[in-house]
């Protein structure tokens, strides 16, 4: 059997809330690695693992729900180690785009702006910049 790569999960991130989705609070004290420490290590790891074995893919990720005070910050650090949970977030056990977002759009004009995008309203015109989708009646289309 041949190892292609590593994930590393901090499956008890607790976040800030207590709510019906949670397994991780009991009498209202979180259990578990915080998520900024949790997140130090994986860094190290993965230091580790790009100078001692580089052809070895890896990804980091947390559990369940994850909602800390710092969400974008944490968004930035997974995206900047490359972890596809940037782009699968969850919060509050509800998966965000198929349980809120599309659901919302029913009727609607969503605009999808991921960070860096903008959008420019000058001379009473309006341009995205960077990045977009529009999600509208629940359908996701690039811009």
């Amino acid at each position: 059997m041949k190892t292609e790569s590593v994930l590393l999960q901090n499956l008890c991130a607790p976040c800030a809330c207590r709510c019906r989705y949670c397994l991780l609070c009991w009498d209202g004290k979180p259990v578990g690695v915080p998520w900024d420490r949790g997140a130090r290590f994986a860094l190290r790891f993965r230091d580790w693992m790009l100078e001692n074995r580089p052809e070895l893919r890896f990804r980091y990720t947390f559990g369940y729900a994850m909602e800390p005070p710092e969400l974008r910050e944490a968004l930035r650090f997974l995206r900047r180690i490359g972890s596809p949970q940037a782009e699968y977030l969850q919060c509050d056990g509800l998966r965000i785009m198929e349980d809120i977002a599309y659901p919302d759009s029913r009727g609607r004009r969503i605009y999808l702006l991921p960070d860096g995008s903008y959008i420019l309203i000058a001379d009473g015109k309006e341009e995205v910049r960077g990045e977009a989708w529009l999600l509208a009646d629940g359908v996701l289309s690039p811009l």
